[in-house]
């Protein structure tokens, strides 16, 4: 026997024992009949060790719809050189239930101190504390107007006539009929 019928028969038996060992179930490393090392038709190489999944992106949260806007406010009337403008401000935070119910707002300011100031406005900021709720204002028992409380416009400003502190006006008064909580009060006082 030749070393070349030598070399031929060497490679033949190892050609013969790759494909018995691809044959089997298990097959050899990198074989098609499992992962491993080189050869097969999966890309060869062993395969990586198992990754945990990737972290997907945040989804997007889709945006709240906006409540409408409230209609805006009345222009205030104007009064030629109204002089200077005094504020009272007034922390209430009162729950006031009822249809008709009076609340005086008299109790919170003391008025006496402003005598012959005009009332220019009544500044009222409440929220209902069901559906809506409805507030009239009265200044010495004459009305001086109305309002609607709703969860979209807690903040509402009323013009009363030109009554003036201690000549006409003794007392200012709200009828509220609803369930409503008054958080605050605030007379605008004009020395004109």
């Amino acid at each position: 026997m030749t070393l070349k019928n030598k070399a031929m028969l060497f490679v033949s038996t190892l050609f013969l024992a790759a494909n018995i060992a691809d044959a089997r179930p298990g097959g050899r490393p990198g074989g098609p009949g499992g992962p491993g090392r080189g050869g097969g038709h999966h890309g060869g190489g062993y395969n990586p060790r198992p990754q945990p999944p990737r972290a997907q992106p945040p989804r997007p949260i889709p945006p709240r719809p906006v409540p409408p806007r409230p209609a805006p406010m009345p222009i205030p009337p104007r009064y030629p050189n109204p002089g200077p403008e005094v504020v009272i401000p007034a922390s209430v935070f009162q729950r006031v239930v009822g249809q008709g119910v009076m609340f005086d707002v008299g109790r919170y300011f003391n008025l006496s101190g402003y005598y012959n100031y005009r009332i220019a406005a009544v500044e009222i900021q409440a929220q209902p504390n069901f559906g809506q709720a409805g507030i009239n204002v009265m200044v010495n028992s004459q009305p001086a107007g109305s309002i609607m409380v709703d969860a979209y416009r807690p903040y509402h400003v009323v013009y009363p006539n030109n009554a003036r502190i201690g000549v006409g006006i003794t007392n200012v008064v709200f009828f509220v009929s609803g369930d409503v909580t008054i958080q605050s009060v605030t007379l605008r006082l004009s020395a004109y």
